[in-house]
């Protein structure tokens, strides 16, 4: 811009510290992806110069991944969504400190969960509240689905896309993913 232009110094910092922000907090977006779904985030150093330096590969431990098999898939005729996400979250519960609170599906499977009639009954039952109104403002991408009122577990569907490495779009979370957690909203940095 030039010398004389319309915009001033304070207003072309502030947009500057805006679009880091929104940097920083995509980020720590794709690392806490990383992390649920391989157990492990990539670091890469940048050098002075601007160019790569070595890559970090932060791991946190093996994570525990279920693949449904045939007959268990929630697109399989007689399945329940709803039966299949309480027995992850009991089995979850008798090794772990934090109760399962929240669900997070990727649209195919929030589809998978929405054309289950009997599954959307329930939830739409069992999730009628009387005379509260509870709206909950969500970021982008993010869609509320119901609660599993006999657990007490939101469920969430995510869709939202980042570039990779290569400039090629993905889905945030890989297709037919359910992402299992304790929703403290809690975030550590260090």
């Amino acid at each position: 811009e030039t010398i004389n232009g319309q915009t001033s110094t304070a207003k072309r910092m502030a947009s500057i510290a805006d679009e880091h922000d929104r940097q920083l907090i995509r980020r720590e977006m794709l690392m806490c992806r990383d992390l649920l779904i391989n157990g492990a985030i990539q670091v890469q150093e940048v050098n002075e110069d601007g160019s790569n330096g070595e890559l970090w590969n932060i791991s946190y431990g093996a994570i525990d991944k279920i693949v449904l098999g045939v007959g268990k898939k929630w697109t399989d005729t007689g399945v329940s969504v709803i039966e299949s996400i309480d027995e992850v979250v009991r089995a979850r519960e008798l090794i772990s400190s934090k109760p399962v609170k929240v669900v997070t599906l990727d649209p195919i499977a929030a589809q998978a969960l929405r054309n289950n009639e009997a599954d959307m009954k329930k939830l739409n039952i069992e999730n009628v509240k009387l005379g509260l109104i509870n709206p909950k403002k969500l970021g982008k991408g993010h869609r509320y689905i119901g609660q599993i009122t006999m657990s007490g577990i939101d469920i969430y569907e995510l869709q939202d896309t980042y570039k990779d490495e290569d400039g090629v779009l993905q889905n945030l979370l890989p297709a037919g993913t359910a992402i299992f957690g304790p929703g403290d909203d809690e975030f550590i940095t260090g």
